[in-house]
Order: C-alpha cells, then structure tokens, then sequence
C-alpha cells in the first residue's frame, strides 16, 4: 500500500502546509508508515475520548508531535492528572491548552509539583494554578525563582506572591518589562508604592489589564461625577472595581447618587460589593414599606442577609423575587415612593 500522509492529514481537516508542518515535525523519529497508522490510532483515540475534531487539530498544531506518542502512553498520563485530583473534563481542557504535557515524564511533572510545594503552595492550589495555566508544568525552576525573586525585590511577601499566582496563575508569564511599565503608569497616576501594593495583591490582574482598560475604567467613574483622587481612594479601597464592566459600575453607583449619597460610597466602597439585583430589590422593598431612604435608611439596603432577614422578615432570595431588577426600567425610585414608568418604543 502506498502510504499519503497528505492525503490522510487532509482528510482529517488540515491544509497543506499544516499536513506538511506535522509531517516534517514527525518524521525525524518516524518512518512514513509508522506515523500514518501513528495518525489514525492518536486522532481516533482522542474522538473516542470526547475531543471534537477542530480540538485535535488544534492540539497537533500547537505540539505536532502529539502523533508520535502511542495511546497507551496517553492513558498513563491521564492516570496522573487523575491521580493528582483532576478531573476527566479539566485533563481534556488542559491537553488542548498545552499539548505538550504529552511530553513530560510522571517523574518531571511530579518533581513540579515538589517544587511548588516547597513554595507553600497545597495540592489544591497546585491544581488550580495548573488548570488555569497547564504551562506551568513546563516552566523552569530558575525560570520561576527569577519572577518570584522579581516580585519580592517589589516589595511582596512570599505569602503575597502565593496569593496573587492563585488567583492569577498567568503571572507567572507576564515578562518583567510589562510589570514595570505597569506599575510606572499607576503612579503616573497618583498611586503611591504602598496603593500600588494593596491593588495588585487584592487584585493581581491589574498587571495583565491594558492601560487603554484601566483608562476606560477611570473614564467611568470620572462620569459618575468623581475626580482623580476620589477614583484613587475608590480603587484602592476596592481594586475590583478595575474588573468591573463600565455598565456595572454605572449601575452600582446610580443608587447613590439617586439619593445624593454619593460620599457614602468614599465612606464605605465595600458597599459596592454588593450585587446591583440585590440593592435595586431591597430598595424597592423598603420604599413599598413606606420607608423614605435617606442618611439614617439607607444603611438597611447593605445589611447582610441574616440582619436583613431579622428586621424585615423576608430573605434575600424573596426580596429579589418580589423586585427582579430587568424590571428596573419600568421601577424608578424617587425620593419616597415608586413611580411606574413605561418606556417608549421608538419608531424606526
């Protein structure tokens, strides 16, 4: 039989100069029809095991050299990830990120795992770090040392660098430049080392945020009628307003300037925490019960739940069911009652 490896990789959804990129990869461990029958048994094996076709296409691409393995190989390296706690799903999500954890041995992948726990993280971390970014697996230990050595030059702790790898696994990819230019415009900003601090350990993300994100972020709140310093103190009081959708910080803050309690929101910006369903519900729930929200009412739409409950007698759940907010075009809260507006369809 004349063997194709063209033909085949063709008729398995790649072009031309993909099927040659593979073939080319391949064939400097493989003879012509070891790897065709290679091809078949590899990308047959991953269909049973749920990958879509355009994944397995991905996944050859980004590592060409997934053709070369057989499949018993891939269910042993299944069996680790499983052994370590992941699950059948997050293996799969990881494989077509990085391909190439096909290549690493149990032993090189387990010796990570050390290392990483010599760092204070736990298995638990470990796999949600990984999950997030499999390529960890593939970063040196000097390559890790040099970015954590880096960030504690910074000014973090160890258990600071922990924190922010956790919740931003991608970190430890961000080169030290894009770090630096960073941190130059927060204080270009007013931001001071310490501001700097408290941001980007409470939110890590800011470092892989682009400036013209952050700059729209700012836009908005300038918007909703506070000035450079305010928006400092806001974002350094709740850094998660930078990971806040312009449209949902406009809504979060709409409440209080309704009621000209605007400064509460400089008193107190954790009050912003809270989901604008649940302030609009509770709003309309104390209007509706005769109250007129003002300084000393306004407090009860930010009690917790269990207070919320003891006072009122209804529960999160019920409140936000009695005034679903889709319907808050229709609710406007003026002073001290609910006026039914009905808006107007325009006519093209």
């Amino acid at each position: 039989m004349k063997i194709n490896l063209n033909q085949l990789l063709i008729e398995y959804g790649y072009n031309k100069e993909e099927a040659s990129r593979i073939i080319t990869y391949s064939l400097n461990a493989l003879r012509d029809e070891q790897l065709y029958n290679n091809i078949i048994r590899i990308y047959n094996n991953f269909l049973k095991r749920g990958y879509s076709k355009t994944e397995i296409r991905k996944m050859s691409l980004k590592f060409p050299l997934i053709y070369r393995y057989s499949a018993s190989h891939i269910e042993s390296k299944i069996d680790f990830f499983i052994e370590k706690g992941y699950s059948k799903n997050v293996i799969k999500k990881m494989f077509i990120k990085c391909p190439s954890l096909l290549s690493f041995s149990d032993d090189t992948l387990e010796r990570k795992r050390e290392y990483l726990k010599g760092k204070g993280y736990s298995d638990k971390q470990i796999n949600k770090m990984t999950t997030l970014v499999p390529s960890i697996y593939s970063f040196s230990e000097q390559y890790m040392d040099k970015k954590r050595n880096y960030l504690l030059e910074q000014g973090y702790s160890n258990q600071d660098i922990n924190k922010m790898t956790i919740d931003l696994p991608q970190l430890y990819g961000i080169n030290k430049e894009n770090i630096e230019e960073k941190r130059k415009y927060l204080l270009k900003k007013g931001y001071n080392e310490e501001d700097i601090h408290k941001l980007t350990v409470s939110l890590p993300s800011i470092y892989g945020y682009s400036v013209e994100n952050i700059e729209s972020k700012r836009s908005c709140l300038k918007e909703c009628g506070y000035d450079e310093e305010e928006i400092n103190t806001l974002t350094v009081n709740l850094p998660a307003l930078y990971g806040c959708s312009e449209e949902n910080i406009s809504k979060k803050i709409w409440y209080f300037n309704l009621y000209g309690m605007n400064n509460l929101i400089l008193e107190d910006t954790l009050k912003l925490m809270q989901s604008v369903e649940l302030t609009y519900a509770r709003s309309c729930f104390l209007v509706s019960s005769g109250y007129t929200l003002e300084q000393s009412t306004f407090k009860y739409l930010f009690l917790n739940a269990k207070m919320f409950e003891q006072k009122f007698g209804v529960t999160k759940e019920e409140v936000r069911e009695l005034y679903p907010y889709e319907e808050y075009e229709e609710n406007l809260i003026l002073g001290g009652y609910i006026q039914k507006t009905k808006q107007k369809k325009k006519v093209k």
